[in-house]
């Protein structure tokens, strides 16, 4: 193989490259805004503000999504409505659910309702 012919090999692999690269970025800025797009223009409509393990396999969370703040209960299989509280957004005036406050019996009757409301039905 000649010299010039080494050069022309060269030229067509880097341009293959940098064809292939600008096809990989452009993709993934296309995936990007049509991931925004469908989220809510990438604001997190959904948020975490606290959650309580139970046991081993549920949990109680405190949610808030769309100016409304919820109460779930959470086990492997599924997520309950325990409390739907209109209006309340997370400020520093709201008042936050402390659990570790519950009595003993508090606290039981708590993990009794929960199980009564996440186990299945036959």
């Amino acid at each position: 193989m000649t010299n010039a012919s080494l050069a022309v090999v060269l030229l067509r692999l880097v341009l293959a490259v940098a064809v292939v690269v600008g096809l990989l970025l452009l993709t993934a800025r296309l995936t990007r805004r049509v991931g925004e797009r469908g989220a809510g223009s990438g604001r997190g409509v959904i948020t975490v503000a606290s959650r309580q393990p139970l046991s081993r396999t549920a949990s109680i969370a405190v949610v808030h999504a769309a100016g409304r703040t919820l109460v779930v209960g959470i086990t492997d299989t599924q997520v309950t409505l325990l409390s739907d509280r209109d209006g309340i957004v997370d400020s520093p005036t709201a008042e936050p659910i402390d659990l570790s406050s519950l009595t003993p019996n508090s606290r039981k009757s708590m993990l009794n309702t929960l199980r009564e409301r996440t186990t299945r039905k036959p």
